[in-house]
């Protein structure tokens, strides 16, 4: 990081310093020192608690243009950047929200692998390739959809069931890369292109939308919730959403589980139907309906769920009949909404 953010770390170390003559005095101790060793000393203690403090400063000071001086981009999760810097502190957060973030001295330790947190995780925080970082902003106003999706994608009356949307990793309860997978099935070069820009090679490298049947599985098992031993790109309707499996939707997501892995979808944006067959030139079908879509699975454990956000589009395509096709992803929340506003 560097510019205004790291200048404004200085400058409030220093002002620190002049007013207060034990301000370089941390209530680091030396477990929170032991505790930087055992990982690999990719943080100082007394550094964690000062760039904690700055963040506090900032929200004492209601600067909402100071906090995301702090970080490059946009936040892993929390308000955009855009939305943030256009909206009034006040309106932004709400009073218990800067109470929680400033009632408690900022960290001289991470929690685990997460991070430094203030406010009990309302403010999240790093070091990450040598700089320090806000990364997460929980509980800020949320920003106003003017058309605000359905719950549950309907298809034909019915809504459709999680295991409809493919998303990398998850076949039936195992973790897998199943785009690489499917990526060197059909000599796709550039993987890591094909996980993001997925749309583009459909129709055009990748010409059969049969469930392939993947180069290692994990104990002999890979397999959809149709078709034992295959990994499937594009789901069908007829079969994904089998009535069987069950579902149920909480807040505005449908979810259901399966062997023990809770899997999870919510609509978050229409997306125009033209566009969407723009993102699939070369699919020779026609895009139905689209969305912009939060969805993952969880398998239990600390690490929680693991939500993909990305663009899907129903497509009737011949032979096949209706199927939901993934398009277009994205790192995060904050990063899709960029992308259909064209920010």
């Amino acid at each position: 990081m560097s510019g205004p953010g790291l200048n404004k770390i200085f400058l409030l170390t220093v002002l620190a310093l002049a007013f207060f003559p034990n301000a370089n005095a941390t209530p680091c101790t030396s477990e929170d020192k032991d505790y930087a060793k055992s990982w690999d000393n990719y943080y100082a203690p007394d550094e964690a608690y000062e760039y904690g403090l700055s963040i506090q400063n900032l929200v004492r000071e209601k600067n909402t243009e100071g906090l995301f001086s702090l970080l490059e981009g946009e936040l892993s999760n929390g308000p955009r950047r855009k939305f943030a810097l256009s909206t009034p502190f006040d309106e932004l957060f709400n009073k218990e929200w800067v109470k929680k973030v400033l009632e408690e001295d900022p960290p001289c330790s991470p929690v685990g692998w997460r991070g430094f947190m203030l406010g009990n995780g309302m403010i999240w925080f790093g070091k990450y390739d040598g700089e320090w970082t806000i990364v997460s902003i929980n509980g800020a106003a949320e920003e106003k959809v003017e058309k605000p999706p359905p719950i549950g994608w309907r298809v034909k009356g019915k809504i459709i069931h999680p295991q409809c949307f493919s998303y990398g990793e998850w076949a039936e309860g195992h973790y897998m890369d199943i785009y690489g997978e499917i990526a060197k099935k059909f000599h796709i070069a550039d993987h890591d292109d094909f996980k993001i820009n997925t749309g583009m090679y459909i129709g055009r490298e990748i010409k059969s939308f049969s469930p392939a049947t993947p180069s290692l599985c994990l104990n002999d098992n890979c397999r959809d919730d149709t078709m034992p031993g295959k990994l499937t790109l594009i789901h069908f309707t007829k079969r994904c959403s089998n009535s069987r499996q069950g579902q149920a939707v909480r807040e505005r997501a449908v979810w259901n589980r399966i062997d023990g892995v809770e899997y999870e979808y919510e609509l978050l944006r229409y997306y125009s139907v033209d566009a969407c067959q723009k993102l699939a030139p070369s699919i020779n079908a026609k895009c139905i309906e689209s969305f912009f879509v939060r969805v993952g699975a969880d398998g239990g454990g600390t690490m929680g769920p693991d939500w993909h956000y990305g663009i899907y589009g129903l497509f009737d395509l011949p032979k096949y009949g209706l199927g939901i096709v993934p398009l277009k992803f994205f790192p995060n929340k904050n990063h899709g909404l960029n992308f259909l506003s064209g920010d």
